[in-house]
This record gives structure tokens, sequence and C-alpha cells, in this order.
């Protein structure tokens, strides 16, 4: 398990956008980190003006749009709406609001959810509800939670009680319902591959008998997705669908099972029948589909170029990262440490950091130390592994940060007061304070300022740099 290793890198971002470490000659009482006259005792600085990037442009094409839309056709249940001749039947989806009791007790609500009738996806009773109801109908869902479900609710005296086994209303409305928009093309003459949807039947056994919330039918199921236990899915690779043969999976549930710790490390064996896989057929998106998909466009067209819009965005996003790291690269090359005389002090200080962040976050998430957690969730790594990982991370984080002050006082960049406070007053609300004067007592006016010399200096570097086209074969 990497949990924390992930943890740790976004913790140097952290420290990296509002670091306490400063890059001026001013001191203040609590911190004189990265305040040198001269940065060549630690590294030597290499010509960064003439580098040349090689970085394909940002582009975004018609199939990778509609694919996009496709997606969200797909994802939101976007359905053709049934008129008021019918009722509600298997295999339809249902837009409704849902309010949830237990006696007097208001534990969950909902509003505008799409729901696929049959699916699974909630507690068995519930959408066997909902069949036969009509457009605008709004009726009571009576039933008991399984045994085995897990999670809790608040009763009337404010004390947490368990849902498993107890008994429960659902008021739902139907706003509306149909069926999907997204046709399906069921095969069956091939056998099942990594990355296929397919739809299956399961039922699940623990000591030969069936538990609660281990069974389900039509559930569509993409293969590699993880969301399942391990080995369900690859057990269902070269399964033949349409046949009356079972696929039996001999199992064991996670040490660690958070969906359900009373299965927690528990033998399973799924017997399971694979319908079909499932080739989804797309629609030409209609007006009415778009404004399903979000009510801030009402025609087709607009969606489109709306989501044209943001998806370049992202890609250009994406672009100057991966354009920032490239840079980075090539400034870590050209700009070599003397004798790895990367000042200790600065190491110290962003690795205690680091590990204070972790120890604070283990504490507050899970009740025990990152020692205990470390032993109870990694495999292969120690304490002493995990620490040696985030000495390392402080290492390079202070390397960079020497570079980056290195070029600031080669280039004569600096932080100047207006700068300073526009940038409080564009930042504070998006940094979850309530005023500029917060965010400065909170954060510091030194880590501030680090802050944005950093994004100066990467500006900088972004408008010297030569970009240019990958070579074609």
């Amino acid at each position: 398990m990497k949990f924390l290793r992930r943890l740790s890198v976004a913790a140097l971002a952290g420290l990296m956008v509002f670091s306490t470490t400063a890059c001026n000659n001013k001191k203040d009482d609590t911190d004189d980190l990265f305040v040198y006259d001269d940065y060549s005792a630690y590294l030597t600085l290499g010509d960064y003006k003439n580098i040349e990037i090689e970085l394909a442009s940002p582009e975004v094409t018609d199939e990778e749009v509609t694919d996009y839309i496709n997606s969200k056709l797909l994802d939101k249940n976007v359905i053709y709406k049934a008129g008021d001749d019918r009722t509600v039947e298997n295999g339809d989806i249902a837009n409704i609001d849902y309010v949830g009791k237990i006696g007097d007790v208001q534990f969950t609500t909902a509003s505008g959810y799409n729901l696929k009738i049959g699916s699974g996806a909630f507690i068995p009773g519930f959408e066997d509800g909902l069949v036969g109801a009509k457009n605008g109908q709004k009726l009571d869902v009576k039933l008991k939670f399984p045994a085995s479900y897990g999670g809790t609710y608040t009763d009337a005296d404010g004390k947490s009680q368990p849902l498993a086994n107890a008994d429960a209303v659902f008021t739902v409305t139907i706003n509306y319902f149909g069926k999907s928009v997204v046709g399906v093309n069921k095969i069956i003459d091939r056998k099942v591959v990594e990355g296929d949807v397919v739809n299956i039947d399961f039922v699940g056994y623990i000591d030969g008998e069936e538990f609660d919330g281990g069974s389900s039918s039509n559930y569509d199921l993409t293969i590699g997705s993880g969301g399942f236990i391990d080995g369900f899915e690859d057990g269902l690779i070269d399964a033949q669908p349409a046949t009356d043969e079972l696929v039996e999976l001999k199992l064991k549930f996670p040490d660690t099972y958070v969906n359900n710790p009373d299965l927690a490390g528990k033998d399973v064996v799924f017997k399971v029948k694979v319908n079909y896989i499932v080739e989804y057929v797309y629609p030409e998106l209609t007006d009415e589909m778009a404004n399903q998909l979000s009510t801030d466009y009402t025609t087709a067209e607009k969606y489109k170029k709306a989501t044209a819009d943001s998806l370049l965005e992202t890609e250009e996003g994406n672009y100057n990262n991966e354009l920032l790291n490239k840079i980075w690269e090539k400034i870590e090359e050209i700009c070599p440490e003397k004798n790895d005389a990367v000042p200790q002090k600065e190491i110290d200080y962003v690795y205690n950091k680091n590990i204070d962040y972790f120890e604070n976050y283990v504490q507050e998430m899970f009740g025990v130390s990152l020692e205990e957690y470390i032993s109870e969730y990694y495999v292969d790594e120690t304490i002493e592994d995990f620490k040696d990982e985030v000495m390392e991370d402080a290492k390079t984080y202070v390397r960079q940060m020497l570079i980056v002050c290195a070029i600031a006082k080669n280039e004569n960049i600096e932080v100047l007061d207006d700068e300073y406070n526009k940038y409080l007053q564009d930042n504070y609300q998006a940094n979850n304070y309530t005023t500029p004067e917060e965010m400065e007592n909170a954060v510091g006016k030194v880590s501030i300022k680090n802050r944005m010399l950093q994004e100066k200096v990467f500006d900088y570097l972004n408008s010297v740099v030569k970009v240019v086209e990958p070579k074609t074969e």
C-alpha cells in the first residue's frame, strides 16, 4: 500500500505553495532559511536561458469531444423520457428525489438522482419498490437494511446507531423516467478480455450460505476497473458469455474491508453467470440530451462548444505542467550541486515539516501513530524505509529551492508590495480564509512572498526557453 507515499508528494507540493522558507535577503524572527548572499557555494548556475524543449502543442480533436460527451451520456444516465401512458419497468432509469427515515429521524436525502432500476445500486427492495410507478408519483418504499450493512445513523437522542437490520421508509418522488439514450449490443460470440464491460448475475457464499449484499442481477462490470475485490474481475477473463456454466471464484475479502468490516478477511465463493459483453451504441447529441447533461445549455451545439473549450483548457493545463517539468529536468542537469553541498539545515527543516504532517494526518484520520499505521498497512516497508523516502523528498525540494532562489537573485526577480497585496486579495477566498489579513496571519508574509517568487521564476523560465514540436519520423 502506497497511500502515504502519494501523500508525501502532495505534502511537498503544499510546502512549495506556502513554505515558510525565504528567498530574500531579509530575515524575520522565525525563519532564516535559504537566505544567502552567494548561492555559488551550493550549486553551479548553468545556461538556463538557452534551453530547448520538445513538446507537442495542446489540441483537442472532434473525436475526443464526441468520446467525452458519449461518456457523459452514459455516466449521467441521460434518458429518452417515457410518456405518461406507461409505468416504471425493470431496466428503466428513474430521476428521483428521496428522503429516508428511520422512525421519525431523517438520515438521508437526495434530489435529481438518476437510478437504473434493477442495477442493485441501492439496498434490496428499494428499486423493486419503484416498479409500476408513474411520472410525478410520490410513494413510500419500506424496507430493512441487510444484517451485514455497514454505516451508522444518528438517532433522536443524538447517539450513533448501526444501519444494519434497521427498518427504514424512503419517501420517493418519480420526477420522470425512461430508457437510456445509450443503446447496447449484446456480444456473445467471443470470450471476455481485459477492459470489457460485462453484464453478469452473481451470488456470493460464505461458509456455504448466501450473504446479504453479495448478490446481484444484470450488473454491468468493467473488467480491470478494480470495482470488486481482488480476483473477481481477473477470474472472469476468458469466460464465455451466454452459457449455462457458472464461473466459480474462490476468493478472500481483504483483511481491511471498509465497505463492510464484518466481511474482512473471510473466505468467499462467488458463482457468476456472464450474460453478455456490453458494446455501447451512442446516439447523435440532441438539444434535449444536452440540456439533461447541463441545464446551462439549451442546444447541442452550445454544449459541444463548451465541452471543446473545457477539454482544451485541461490540455493546456497539462501542457504547461509538462513543460514546467521538462524545463526543470533541464535546469537540474545544467545546475549541478557542488560536492553534495545542499545545506542540511534546510533539509532537516523540510523533513521535519513533512514527518509532522504525516503524523498529524494519520492520528486524526485513523487514531494511530505513523509507525503503527505503516506497520499495519505496509506490506514491504518499515517506518525507517518511509522516513528515508521523506528525507529524499526533502533533499530534492531543497535543491530545487536553491536553484529558484539563485535564478531570482541572478535575474533581479522580486515580489513588489503592490503585487503582494493583489495576490492576497485574489487568493484568500480560494485558500479558505475570510479576509486577506487572516490569510497573511495564518500563512505568513514571508511564506506567501516566497511562493510568489517561485511563480515569477517559473514564468521567467517559461519565457526564455525554446519550445519546438517533436520531430516526426
